[in-house]
């Protein structure tokens, strides 16, 4: 007897890898991890050149562990694990205070990035002679450092503003960190961005330092079920969702968008600054202009006679259904998703829309982590390359 019970681990182990290995090919392959918002690899061609160079392993590995049998459960189970015993951060995901799910600061992010960027806009303006501002959103671990674990890393949104006032020249650098620290209904729990009370705070900033009246009157509409970016990449699976919620005025009745998702594709024309069909998904951001897309144009009739540049990121999206009730038109450039081969360089979009601002928007994750996108802004403009 004692010596059956002695093989036991063994048994219960091999028994445990083949009900795994057998689950593996006779469950279904999904192609997309809603939980973790992004594509599931697929089986990787074979061929002698794939064997020799290493990737066809590399592509067979990734491939296994996509689509590792109840992949999702193991992944919230290790979060938990790491939770439990005093790990608070789990793939770059803190589990803070009240539900909130909030992002380290990228290893990636660094001053000298900041100053690329910002040296990059004001040289852009000033070559097109655009007055220029420039709104940094700072990171919610930053704002919200009440909510952190005690083992946090830092978060250096302070250096990254201060390197963006030394580099802005003649641009106005908007500063709503006061504003926004400590508001823990401007940042979701679940999500990186802004809530639309938060895009509210950047519209208001916005509005008075152009002498503008903000607009007070809304109809708010709430939606439950949001499940932002920090909850994808953090495996706390049992995280409360967040609300999501539109500001809508009768100022932007006849508002019309105009969305070409590169800056190469023919524009397609929709009649409403929200798309509600991505209320049915868990990731609700993209309700607020369709999500990322290389040029966007926002056309309201009603609105004063106003043109705007807006260069931005995410952070940009909910904060113009709010402030297209004061132009008539405004062209949003992605730089991360405007195609390398658009037929319109940006200084060309300036032409052809007779621009006279911009405004660059960007959170501060951004703004430190990516410098390579804000080239895009001189192409037919290389002799106005800063130093």
């Amino acid at each position: 007897m004692k010596q059956r019970l002695r093989y036991a681990p063994t048994a219960v182990f091999l028994a445990f890898i083949m009900v795994l290995t057998t689950l593996f090919f006779v469950l279904p392959k999904e192609a997309y991890s809603e939980n973790e918002k992004k594509q599931l690899a697929t089986l990787p061609d074979v061929s002698f050149d794939a064997l020799l160079n290493g990737t066809l392993t590399e592509g067979y590995e990734e491939y296994l562990s996509h689509h590792f049998p109840f992949r999702e459960t193991f992944v919230g189970l290790q979060s938990y694990y790491e939770l439990f015993t005093g790990r608070g951060g789990v793939s770059e995901v803190y589990f803070g205070a009240d539900g909130f799910l909030i992002a380290a600061e990228s290893t990636a992010a660094s001053e000298e990035t900041v100053r690329t960027n910002v040296k990059n806009y004001a040289a852009f303006a000033d070559a097109m002679g655009l007055k220029a501002t420039l709104l940094v959103v700072p990171q919610t671990g930053y704002a919200l450092d009440g909510q952190l674990p005690s083992n946090h890393l830092p978060y250096h949104d302070d250096r990254f503003f201060s390197a963006a006032e030394e580099e802005c020249g003649s641009m106005t650098l908007l500063d709503v960190r006061d504003a926004l620290c400590g508001q823990t209904d401007c940042y979701y729990k679940t999500d990186h961005h802004l809530t639309m009370d938060g895009a509210e705070v950047l519209y208001k900033a916005y509005a008075a330092a152009q002498g503008l009246v903000p607009f007070a009157d809304y109809t708010v509409e709430s939606f439950d079920g949001f499940y932002g970016t920090s909850y994808s990449k953090s495996g706390y699976w049992a995280s409360a969702p967040d609300t999501i919620e539109t500001f809508k005025s009768t100022q932007n009745d006849n508002v019309t968008v105009m969305i070409s998702s590169n800056g190469i594709d023919t524009p397609v024309r929709y009649d409403s600054l929200f798309f509600e069909e991505h209320l049915q998904r868990m990731d609700k951001y993209p309700l607020y202009l369709n999500g990322n897309q290389g040029l966007v144009t926002i056309h309201n009739p009603d609105a004063p006679e106003g043109k705007l540049l807006v260069v931005k990121d995410s952070f940009a999206h909910s904060v113009m259904t709010l402030l297209c009730q004061h132009y008539r038109e405004i062209v949003m450039v992605d730089l991360r998703y405007y195609s390398d081969s658009a037929d319109t360089t940006i200084k060309e979009l300036v032409e052809k829309h007779a621009l006279s601002e911009v405004l660059f928007l960007y959170g501060a994750d951004s703004l430190s982590t990516d410098s390579s996108a804000s080239f895009k802004l001189f192409y037919d403009l290389e002799d106005a390359l800063p130093d």
